[in-house]
């Protein structure tokens, strides 16, 4: 009997809270405390506090990972930026290694791996992690509208449109998941405003405005979901369309039963992408983009002289597909915060829309980073994948001139949407002296500033990085570089600028060069432009300006402008020369392109039919122009011809193989 109160106390201690978990416990509550607050420090104290009591503390290992992301006080300094996503990369793998249905942490851990990587591995592992993240909160009842508009951005960027996981199927998920969320916002403001009883109700000024606020941004998000559906809608084969018929669709009007008529069914998914492009519009009277494709999809020739209708968008180069939305939260402190950061992007970052499935699609003048600047990183490989022949084509027509009058080089070079750089490889062997890019995209000018003669701009794959411990060729003498280093170091644009191409002055481009050349206010000798003015409807204000960077005729050597454009046969063309096509990109009829060089200045030298691209599997029309800045009282257009062979030189790497032919 004397062992009992021993006993009792034993079994007392076993039943009761150790002290270790709540320890655990106010730590992570704390932890999610300063979180809420935006006090990283101290949450990133908290969560490794309790980390160091159990290292696979489920909520503490995505909370952890989360005030990490979120303490990045400066985005722009890659190498600490890299270290804590790589850092957090390995906390939410460890949560998914422990939890593998843990939907937080998968949706997490995919957004993480879209920013460092668009590589369409990186975008496969991202796509699965948005599945379990949408089958864990269907699992809970936790309808998770950005979880399914991700994975239907990552579907879409892999060509997966059907299926119960697909893009199409995930767009309308999410779409119907968060306009239900509307819906209950809009009651709230259609109560305060217009119930019997609002008179009598206290009024709440901050509560309406925040709601009314969180509306907003709801109808913004609704738009770019409407928009991401309506292009799958849209790039769906006939056959694809009667196979979706036979499905349980969520939004899908006027479905094909009983029938296989294919041809029917390509009817009623591209009435259904028409009217999803419409609400695009409808909800948000900013997506320009939206607005475009719309035109593009009712076959309007944008002729309302309204500017914004005559430009393109910059920013729509469809290969970077939808977004990235993300609340990083987890499920231990989500119930919080999830409202907020959905609506401000208060965990992790916010991704901008990008859209669309196809690569090359076109972008309004005031969306230029979005796209372009998220698309910077596989730029060249999505390209390259459509074999994109524009660059080679634009060095091949220059080389030619080249061979026509008495010069061998050109002293200067404008790149005019010069993007990563790619028109730059095939121009550089070309110029003795300054070659110039411009381009909206900031980013896709730091992929061309990293271009050096032999890397990058197409050419980094073929040479490849020197392995460590690799023979380099370098002399005895350390300090005396070698050639291949003198190579290295050589960058392939002497100045790189971000500018609107209608609007540059000859001030604007040399803005910022530190050793501008002496001739600089003179202009240039030659203007490229590789598959830019299909982002352009009326090109005269554009060729005008063209005109204005060219060097003048009253020099000693001819200027030359050079450019690809889609192209569209005479018979075809509306009264304006050009029109709006349902890619979304313009195309231009011969005539029209001849006669508004000329109005600008340019007499035509050289013309040629082309194949820009692949694009579905099919060749897309296109045609090469040359001209020369000034006109010629004996010019005659019809006797300007095709444009000469290509004349390559090889590039030799350290071993003396051939490993590109270039001009």
């Amino acid at each position: 009997m004397k062992s009992l109160p021993l006993l009792l106390l034993t079994l007392l201690h076993l039943t009761s809270p150790a002290p270790t978990d709540d320890l655990i416990t106010h730590h992570l509550e704390q932890g999610n405390a300063a979180l809420s607050t935006s006090d990283f420090s101290t949450a990133i104290s908290h969560y490794q506090s309790c980390l160091s009591l159990d290292p696979q503390h489920r909520y503490c290992l995505v909370n952890y990972a989360s005030a990490l992301v979120d303490s990045i006080i400066d985005p722009t300094q890659e190498d600490q930026k890299t270290q804590t996503f790589q850092t957090a990369i390995e906390l939410l793998r460890k949560v998914l290694q422990l939890h593998p249905n843990d939907g937080d942490a998968a949706f997490n851990l995919a957004v993480l791996l879209q920013d460092t990587s668009r590589s369409e591995t990186t975008t496969a592992e991202a796509a699965s992690l948005y599945q379990t993240s949408v089958e864990a909160s269907l699992q809970n009842g936790d309808h998770r509208w950005d979880a399914w508009a991700n994975l239907a951005s990552a579907r879409q960027e892999l060509g997966q449109y059907l299926g119960k996981y697909g893009a199409h199927a995930a767009y309308e998920r999410s779409i119907v998941y968060l306009e239900r969320m509307t819906k209950e916002h809009r009651s709230y403001i259609d109560r305060v405003l217009h119930s019997p009883n609002a008179a009598e109700m206290e009024w709440d000024e901050e509560r309406y405005n925040e709601v009314s606020a969180e509306l907003w941004q709801m109808n913004v998000w609704l738009s770019k979901l409407y928009y991401g559906l309506g292009t799958v809608l849209s790039e769906l084969s006939a056959q694809d369309c009667l196979g979706l018929m036979r499905q349980d669709t969520l939004l899908i009007d006027a479905v094909v039963e009983g029938e296989d008529d294919e041809g029917q069914a390509k009817k009623v998914c591209e009435a259904n992408a028409l009217n999803a492009m419409r609400m695009a519009v409808d909800l948000d009277g900013n997506n320009m983009v939206a607005e475009h494709m719309l035109k593009a999809m009712v076959g309007e020739s944008d002729d309302d002289g309204e500017e914004k209708q005559k430009r393109a968008s910059n920013e729509f180069v469809s290969g970077e597909r939808f977004f990235v939305v993300g609340s990083s939260l987890s499920i231990a402190c989500r119930q919080l915060l999830c409202m907020l950061c959905l609506f401000y992007d208060c965990h992790f970052y916010s991704k901008k829309l990008l859209l669309s499935p196809m690569l090359y699609f076109v972008v309004p003048k005031f969306y230029p980073l979005a796209l372009f600047d998220d698309f910077a990183d596989t730029f060249d490989e999505k390209l390259g994948a459509l074999n994109y022949k524009v660059p080679s084509l634009i060095g091949e027509a220059a080389f030619w001139l080249l061979q026509q009058g008495e010069r061998s080089t050109y002293r200067s070079v404008l790149d005019a949407g010069c993007g990563t750089g790619l028109a730059g490889r095939f121009l550089k062997p070309l110029v003795d002296g300054t070659l110039v890019g411009v381009d909206l995209s900031t980013k896709m000018l730091d992929v061309a500033r990293e271009c050096t003669l032999v890397k990058g701009c197409g050419l980094k794959e073929a040479m490849g990085d020197v392995e460590e411990g690799a023979d380099t060729g370098s002399s005895e003498n350390e300090d005396e570089p070698s050639n291949e280093d003198d190579r290295s170091s050589v960058r392939l644009y002497n100045h790189l600028i971000s500018l609107d191409l209608e609007t540059a002055t000859l001030d604007d481009v040399y803005s910022g060069y530190i050793d501008p050349p002496t001739d600089a206010k003179d202009g240039f000798e030659l203007i490229v432009a590789a598959d830019v003015l299909v982002y352009f409807g009326d090109l005269q204000k554009l060729l005008t300006n063209f005109a204005n960077l060219s060097a003048k005729s009253n020099q000693e050597r001819d200027a030359f402008l050079i450019f690809s454009c889609e192209r569209i046969e005479e018979e075809d063309a509306p009264s304006t020369g050009w029109k709006l096509q349902i890619s979304g990109r313009y195309a231009h009829s011969k005539s029209y392109v001849v006669k508004t060089a000329k109005e600008a200045g340019f007499r035509l030298i050289g013309y040629e039919e082309i194949v820009p691209r692949m694009e579905k599997g099919e060749e897309v029309q296109g045609h090469l122009f040359q001209f020369a800045f000034g006109l010629d009282d004996d010019w005659d257009e019809e006797e300007v011809g095709d444009i000469g062979e290509l004349v390559f030189m090889d590039i030799i790497d350290e071993n003396g193989q051939v490993v590109r032919d270039e001009l």
